[in-house]
């Protein structure tokens, strides 16, 4: 069943969904090759689309601030994260961001998907709000960065974001608030070959005042308690019977394939974890219909990534 816990790893347990993925949009490309001497100033590139090294740094410092932030940052960047250390896990993040800003610039004609004018004058907004934080926190002439480069990665980001939302829009139809809904119910599962009448003498039990706990465990079948559930975890039949309850209403014997159910609903919608079950599943839909989107687009794409450049970087070093 859900646990609310579970989410305190979501962020690091995301780093494999994340290196699979990179490994994916680079591999899922026709062609992949080193730099040239002529090509010295940029980072990556598919077709006409392209991102600079100055670029794929001033990124890197962004990152770099919001990991640091409220951490002791000795030996930080070294911590083991999965196989890896953080600081190529947060690099592995901005390999990801730049691909997809790249190729969003290719697809967007292929899609009709730009920014609005609101939408343009927002990333403007955001970059000169990036650029004051980050240009104080690192030196950034000494990449010879500028506030022109920062402009174009968030038009970059904006053209992306406009891409993204093409693509997914379709995909999220139908998933809404009471499809993602939490509940928190105490229940019990009696298996079928135990026979129907086991559990509804429990369920008389109940109904005569017995504790449901202590009228559980006498027919030897615990009560799972205090349980958060979300929509489709459940077999279908009683995951419709279940969602129907209202606060402390309890429900038939219910039967499954394989076992009968008891059902007390404590709180037929908890709003905090209902609200994040519905964003989590909004954004894996997403993903996934980028996914297969950028994978088909990818088929005939042509691919160029300095990996060496990136390869030497070190978080540490970035000041």
């Amino acid at each position: 069943m859900y646990r609310s816990d579970q989410k305190k790893h979501y962020k690091f347990g995301f780093l494999f969904a994340l290196v699979m993925l990179i490994t994916l949009l680079l591999s899922a490309c026709a062609e992949v090759r080193l730099g040239s001497a002529d090509e010295k100033d940029l980072f990556l590139q598919i077709e006409n689309a392209s991102c600079t090294k100055k670029e794929a740094i001033y990124l890197l410092m962004e990152e770099k601030s919001a990991y640091e932030e409220g951490q002791t940052t000795e030996g930080f960047w070294n911590r083991p994260v999965g196989d890896i250390s953080m600081g190529e896990y947060v690099k592995n993040v901005v390999k990801d961001k730049l691909t997809r800003y790249t190729a969003a610039e290719v697809m967007s004609d292929t899609l009709a998907a730009y920014p609005t004018e609101d939408e343009k004058n927002q990333a403007g907004e955001d970059a000169v709000a990036s650029w004051t934080k980050i240009s104080v926190l690192y030196d950034v002439d000494s990449y010879e960065i500028t506030a022109s480069d920062v402009n174009n990665l968030y038009y970059k980001k904006a053209v992306y974001d406009a891409v993204y939302n093409k693509i997914t829009t379709d995909a999220v139809q139908g998933i809404t608030e009471d499809s993602t809904r939490v509940m928190l119910a105490d229940y019990v599962v009696i298996p079928q070959s135990a026979g129907e009448e086991v559990a509804t003498q429990i369920l008389n039990s109940v109904r005569n005042g017995e504790e449901f706990s202590k009228a559980a465990d006498i027919a030897g079948y615990p009560i799972q308690k205090s349980q958060m559930i979300r929509r489709g975890e459940l077999n279908s039949a009683v995951d419709t019977i279940a969602f129907a309850l209202v606060d402390g209403e309890w429900s038939e014997v219910v039967e499954s394939k394989d076992n009968f159910y008891i059902i007390h609903c404590l709180d037929d919608n908890l709003v905090a974890e209902s609200a994040a079950n519905l964003n989590e599943i909004l954004a894996n839909t997403k993903e996934k219909a980028f996914k297969e989107a950028y994978y088909s687009f990818s088929q005939d794409s042509k691919l160029w990534m300095d990996e060496k450049f990136f390869e030497q970087l070190d978080l540490d070093s970035i000041k």
